[in-house]
């Protein structure tokens, strides 16, 4: 049945004819400039387009559809815990040259790009890239804590999302501290 109607329709426009359905509506249209009234189709400046419009069908469900918003991909870095595991537990502590873990969402990133990675932040400005990586996935980070001075720390997650070409920021809700 869906053959017939593509033989009857195409063969309909290839005439020139309209197709007006429930559903859609069709028409041949030139596209080009004419220079004149005695001007004929020209291949070389002329192109045959068809035009498309929703039928009387479609403009009936479009006015009687009820919308609701759906929120974008989120492209927002969650950072659910860190573990450091040299102490064993879930903590906010740090243990220079230990290992560390973060759980979370869309913290996966291109550690060779400088500009990605984990970020330990000091009170006074001064940044630590991670530069030891075990996993890097997008729920889970395990990686070498570096080598920091007593003080407390902010953690960032520094990643460019697939797809994207923004840097995203995630930051740890917590301070972690070295003693």
């Amino acid at each position: 049945m869906f053959k017939r109607i593509e033989t009857v329709v195409t063969e309909n426009l290839e005439k020139g004819y309209s197709i007006n359905t429930p559903l859609l509506n069709i028409s041949p249209s030139i596209t080009g400039v004419f220079t004149n009234w005695d001007d004929s189709f020209d291949g070389s400046r002329h192109k045959l387009r068809f035009k498309s419009s929703p039928g009387v069908l479609l403009k009936a469900v479009a006015d009687s559809s009820k919308l609701h918003k759906i929120d974008r991909k989120k492209t927002i870095i969650d950072i659910y815990s860190f573990t450091d595991h040299s102490i064993g537990q879930e903590t906010n502590s740090l243990l220079p040259n230990g290992v560390g873990e973060l759980k979370g969402k869309r913290l996966k990133m291109d550690t060779s790009d400088e500009n990605q990675g984990i970020f330990l932040i000091a009170e006074d400005g001064t940044e630590y890239r991670v530069a030891v990586y075990v996993t890097n996935t997008d729920s889970t980070q395990i990686f070498q804590i570096p080598e920091l001075t007593a003080g407390n720390y902010e953690l960032q997650v520094r990643c460019i999302a697939k797809n994207n070409k923004k840097l995203t920021i995630g930051y740890h809700d917590k301070t972690l501290s070295v003693k």
